[in-house]
């Protein structure tokens, strides 16, 4: 668990990122730029605008990127549901820290309490895990 705790903060950068790129494929979509000949269907040409190309590559990587955001969340889910059933001072350690990504020296100034018992607090809390 403790390895799913410190992943925590790069699984959300995943998920920013796959965001990012749903968001820029839907930029693209509203820019066209020209049309090309395109296909050729029954004996008649027809036009295949760039946005038609892009739509079916959207279409595609959407799919894609909703994915794996879906299965990071609920990853996600399951490290914040664990958390959630410590007792609140454990929580809140592996909030601070793991989460929010504050420094050890933080979480103990946030919490009151010396770096060292911090350390031990930690120690619990991975166990009670």
């Amino acid at each position: 668990m403790e390895k799913r705790l410190m992943d925590y903060r790069k699984l959300k950068l995943q998920i920013d990122s796959y965001l990012e790129q749903i968001r820029q494929l839907d930029d693209d979509l509203q820019s066209p730029k020209t049309t090309q000949p395109g296909r050729v269907s029954g004996g008649k040409q027809s036009v295949v605008t760039e946005v038609d190309v892009k739509i079916d590559e959207k279409d595609e990587l959407y799919a894609f990127y909703v994915d794996k955001v879906s299965l990071l969340k609920r990853e996600l889910w399951q490290i914040e549901q664990a958390i959630d059933k410590l007792p609140q001072r454990e929580n809140t350690l592996l909030r601070l820290y793991y989460i929010q990504g504050k420094t050890w020296e933080q979480v103990a100034e946030k919490m009151n309490y010396s770096v060292s018992h911090i350390h031990r607090l930690h120690r619990k809390a991975k166990e009670m895990l």
